[in-house]
């Protein structure tokens, strides 16, 4: 397998767009026309170029969605409420990434 071809990366912005946009590694090499196998491969080395933008991605809309609600949030408690589900969400996620990477 160490065989398959290297993917050039052309266009970022599409694949950060369309994994803010809940599109899996496989649906984004096929919409790149380029080979699954190998966008995959790229995509499970967390450091590679693929993977920074595709998890870029989700990070950008994730975080236009939290300014937004943040914004609301200021006399609307229900969006208050989302607000500090969001955060603890993430801080959750936070600390997940940090005990599984030895960090705590």
């Amino acid at each position: 397998m160490d065989d398959l071809p290297e993917i050039e990366l052309t266009d970022e912005q599409t694949i950060e767009q369309l994994a803010g946009a809940g599109y899996g590694p496989r649906e984004i090499a096929i919409f790149l026309n380029t080979d699954v196998r190998a966008f995959k491969k790229q995509w499970d080395d967390p450091d590679s170029t693929i993977r920074y933008h595709y998890d870029r991605g989700i990070l950008l809309v994730e975080g236009k969605i939290a300014m937004g609600i943040a914004g609301l949030a200021i006399g609307d408690p229900a969006a208050a409420k989302q607000h500090m589900q969001i955060v603890a969400a993430r801080e959750f996620q936070i600390n997940r990434n940090k005990l599984l990477n030895g960090e705590l």
